[in-house]
């Protein structure tokens, strides 16, 4: 079992390339999808826990992947992505 992070340039392109991998839909019987659409950075609070600055929106449709089994397709390795620390996960 392996957790992919994509980045594509928006809906139709993720659309395009995950069925052109096989994974045609959100479940199948070795992967899981979880469209998380819009990412935000964190805002920066102050010592009060008071936002100073607002999180801003990250270009682009983002996508988590779970395989259950085998690799990440070839047709999805150029929208990987390796975040130092995500934030949402699968349980």
């Amino acid at each position: 079992m392996a957790d992919f992070y994509l980045k594509f340039p928006d809906q139709t392109a993720a659309d395009v390339a995950l069925t052109a991998a096989g994974i045609a839909s959100d479940c199948g019987a070795t992967w899981h999808i979880d469209r998380l659409v819009t990412v935000w950075t964190d805002p920066v609070l102050d010592g009060a826990g008071d936002v100073v600055e607002a999180g801003v929106a990250v270009t682009g449709y983002h996508v988590n992947l779970r395989l259950l089994t085998g690799d990440l397709p070839s047709e999805l390795t150029t929208f990987q992505m390796t975040p130092a620390t995500p934030f949402r996960r699968f349980a």
